[in-house]
């Protein structure tokens, strides 16, 4: 059975890319285009691991990841965090909002996998 992994983005260029780096490392990739919609998913089951956006409409990443983490339901699950926005105050909100991860794009897709690997525990 495939992991399976969620891509929140809504930006539709940084959802292929993501899939395309995820299906060809063995993932199910299941996307989303805004934080509402990777909620929905989240609750209707199933999702190992979330990457979310920081910037995104209806809800952005912090409110996703905070929302998950602060549900003793969903905050086994890692979140992944990826930004443009590559300061490190960044990276110090998406830990304050429970995320496991903090990844700044252009997307790096050996520290994609690399973290996703950790995070799940699976050999590299």
């Amino acid at each position: 059975m495939a992991v399976k992994i969620l891509c929140a983005d809504d930006n539709p260029a940084n959802l292929k890319l993501l899939e395309a780096i995820l299906l060809h490392a063995g993932f199910e990739v299941i996307k989303a285009c805004d934080g509402k919609e990777a909620l929905d998913i989240v609750r209707a089951g199933g999702i190992d691991l979330a990457l979310l956006d920081v910037i995104m409409p209806e809800l952005n990443g912090h409110e996703v990841c905070r929302t998950l983490k602060d549900d003793e339901t969903y905050r086994r699950i890692p979140v992944i965090m990826l930004s443009g926005l590559s300061t490190e105050e960044t990276g110090h909100e998406c830990a304050e909002a429970g995320a496991d991860g903090f990844i700044t794009k252009p997307l790096n897709f050996h520290d994609v996998l690399s973290m996703i690997n950790k995070l799940l525990g699976l050999k590299t």
